[in-house]
């Protein structure tokens, strides 16, 4: 309870604890694995929960502090040093935890038997901050930037061209400092699979391009049409080429300045050459120092994170919500991050 007023859950695996005391600077406690846990024990050296639970302890010290349960901010175990293991597959400990300074504890923990299972040499804590009180959420808004002049050194390219040798070749000749590839969407009637083999073949022009050291100085703009969306109300036409934009992100990451992501709200990607102010403001948007941008109604837009509760509402651009009776599918569950996740939604 005294955690939870805190903001800080815990399920039951990790409520193991089952006798605790104090004497003087020194505490004590008995610590058992409930029976669903019991069958992992034994991949451990010393199992997650366990060894959580027997820290739990140290929140005597802040009830002491406060007078009441609630009253103190809990202190949660930040660093260790100096951890020794003897023994591994315990399902229950007994655990003497000394006070060695303000902010600081020696811990050794045995079985019941008396042997040893596991010794710190110093474990730090610091206040675990917050009420409980979940932060505001970020959302990603599309906002517009300004529009730089053309790159002048550019050459625009068929991306199927652009995945061959020969294509890559006859480019390095030159080798411009920008160089644009359009995608289209397979023809396949199966948008699955239409997904999975533009993704396989941008996949493979990423490599090849970061593989020609004779391209290491050009810089790949990917050009797509309908891939993403810039508010909720816009629709994907073309929504086989999504999976791109997750692909490349990636690779910027990885690669920064190597490659660009722009997105047009052109109902023909491959469009004509003779349409002079579209290839203009593609052009600009390639000069961009922006990693991605979306063309909206002749204007550039990137993307940019926001406290939803600074994001104006409107019919036409909702906020994300979250139905509370509703289910969260939260993949990659098992770490830290998710864990907050979770608590938070």
């Amino acid at each position: 309870d005294h955690l939870t007023q805190h903001g800080y859950h815990y399920g039951p695996t990790f409520q193991a604890l089952t006798a605790a005391w104090k004497s003087g600077d020194t505490l004590f406690a008995e610590i058992r694995l409930p029976a669903e846990a019991l069958d992992g024990a034994s991949r451990y050296d010393i199992h997650p929960a366990l060894l959580d639970a027997a820290l739990h302890p140290l929140l005597l010290e802040t009830i002491e502090a406060g007078g009441e349960p609630g009253a103190g901010s809990p202190r949660v175990p930040f660093a260790l040093s100096g951890v020794q293991s003897y023994g591994a597959g315990a399902t229950s400990l007994r655990a003497r935890i000394t006070k060695t300074g303000d902010d600081s504890f020696s811990v050794d923990l045995a079985d019941p038997a008396g042997l040893p299972v596991l010794s710190i040499a110093e474990l730090t804590t610091r206040p675990l901050n917050g009420t409980g009180a979940a932060p505001a959420p970020y959302v990603i808004t599309w906002t517009e930037v300004p529009a730089p002049a053309p790159a002048d050194d550019r050459v625009e390219v068929d991306a199927a061209e652009l995945g061959t040798a020969g294509g890559r070749a006859r480019l390095a000749r030159r080798v411009p400092r920008t160089v644009l590839a359009r995608l289209t969407e397979p023809a396949l009637k199966d948008g699955l699979a239409a997904a999975h083999q533009v993704t396989e073949d941008v996949l493979r022009l990423l490599q090849d391009w970061l593989a020609d050291e004779q391209l290491s100085a050009a810089k790949l703009v990917l050009v797509t049409s309908g891939a993403i969306a810039t508010t909720d109300a816009e629709d994907i036409p073309a929504l086989a080429l999504s999976p791109v934009w997750g692909l490349v992100r990636s690779a910027q990451s990885e690669h920064p300045g190597r490659f660009q992501l722009i997105d047009t709200d052109w109902t023909d990607a491959g469009l004509a050459d003779e349409d002079t102010a579209a290839q203009e403001l593609l052009a600009r948007a390639a000069a961009a120092d922006e990693p991605q941008l979306a063309v909206r109604a002749g204007r550039l837009l990137a993307p940019r994170l926001a406290r939803a509760s600074d994001v104006p509402y409107s019919p036409a651009s909702p906020i994300p919500s979250l139905d509370r009776g509703g289910t969260v599918l939260i993949t990659g569950g098992t770490g830290a991050l998710a864990g907050h996740i979770a608590r938070h939604l």
